[in-house]
């Protein structure tokens, strides 16, 4: 059983995250329910074995526990992402969010001062922000420019998706739903569909833009879940 309380780290509001009200709550709710040890729970199909400072996370519980909209939620995640707070691990039903750097926010207090100035020197209030979308412009460009810059995933889905239409468009798209989604869910919801168009002989005028089938989530009408419990 998990204890009932956990660090918190006041150094925040002298931080970058200070600048990010929502950010700074996801982070504070990921650090609340990480595994403090490790542990074993279920998800839906398999158990699954935590790490020390690992959260699992369904689709949509971030946003309902937090009160954070899907795309805020996307968003501060990527943001924790590039400040080097949190790594994301996807599987085909669920995605762990590991909070790097565990053990110095919940640490003995000498560490934790440490790493913090450390990270404070690093992430300067008023600079790293903008320095950080900055790199994210970069990295959007650089994919325009450069078509061997889609993700391994991405080609994935390109490969199994029935209709080949704007793909610059769709891996826009796709951006935006993974990492909030994992993506072999994606990938396999874009299988069951083209299997289901080659199956009703649906003619090609019909058959959803890739970017369409992203966007308007129509994708989950092809992707099935159950729940599972772990044996004992």
């Amino acid at each position: 059983m998990d204890r009932g309380w956990t660090k918190s780290w006041r150094k925040r509001w002298d931080s970058d995250l200070a600048a990010y009200p929502y950010a700074n709550h996801l982070f504070q709710y990921l650090i609340d329910k990480a595994a403090y040890k490790e542990t074993e729970t279920s998800f839906r199909y398999q158990c699954v074995k935590l790490q020390k400072g690992d959260v699992l996370v369904g689709r949509d519980s971030l946003s309902a526990n937090t009160g954070v909209s899907r795309q805020s939620v996307r968003t501060c995640l990527n943001y924790l992402k590039s400040t080097n707070r949190i790594t994301i691990r996807s599987t085909n039903r669920y995605s762990i969010i590991s909070i790097l750097k565990w053990d110095t926010y919940q640490g003995d207090n000498t560490e934790i001062n440490q790493q913090d100035n450390q990270q404070t020197n690093q992430h300067p209030t008023s600079i790293q922000p903008a320095t950080n979308h900055i790199e994210e412009v970069k990295k959007l460009k650089k994919v325009k420019k450069n078509p061997s810059a889609y993700t391994p995933e991405f080609s994935s889905f390109w490969e199994a998706y029935p209709k080949h239409i704007g793909k610059q468009v769709a891996f826009e798209s796709y951006q935006r739903v993974v990492p909030t989604y994992p993506a072999e869910d994606v990938i396999a919801a874009a299988k069951e569909y083209a299997q289901k168009c080659a199956h009703d002989k649906t003619e090609e005028k019909f058959i959803l833009h890739p970017s369409t089938f992203l966007n308007k989530d129509r994708w989950k009408d092809y992707c099935f879940e159950k729940e599972v419990v772990c044996p004992q």
